[in-house]
This record gives C-alpha cells, structure tokens and sequence, in this order.
C-alpha cells in the first residue's frame, strides 16, 4: 500500500484488487450526518485523485471505532464487497 497525506488521519484498505479508505474524524465533527467539515471534505478530494472514489470512502469518528469497531469494519466490509475495483 502506497502512503497519502491528507489532512485528517486515514489509512487505505485492499481486498484483493479493490480498495477503499477509512477517514477519521474528531466525535465533535459526528454531532450531524449531513455536515462535513472543510477537512474531511478535503480529505475525501485527496483520496479521490489518488483514485480511491468519494462512494469507497467510510467515515468514522474516534468514538465509534472504539466502542463499536465491528460497525466501522461491516462498513468497510461492505464497500470492499461492491463494485468494481
């Protein structure tokens, strides 16, 4: 896996030929779905010209992935699983 600088913490994931990113963010970001802050807009646009598309990118917060990791891994289970690569 190649490493990307973006401005929030994100890691890339591969299944096979496919790939997808998981971009955290802070749980004050979380407070609403439909929000999103500058910087992990701007993330979501470095990921996408380093080829991972917008639709294969799942956000968490940290609180989730502490107390709920099974949700943050189905979800990226889940967008692993579709599409193409």
């Amino acid at each position: 896996m190649r490493e990307v600088a973006t401005p929030a913490p994100s890691c890339l994931v591969a299944s096979g030929p496919r790939q997808a990113a998981l971009v955290v963010k802070h749980p004050l970001e979380a407070f609403d779905q439909a929000v999103a802050s500058p910087r992990i807009a701007k993330t979501v646009d470095v990921l996408a010209a380093e080829g991972i598309e917008p639709d294969r990118v799942v956000v968490a917060d940290f609180h989730t992935m502490e107390a709920s990791p099974m949700l943050v891994k189905e979800a990226l289970a889940t967008v692993l699983a579709s599409g193409c690569p």
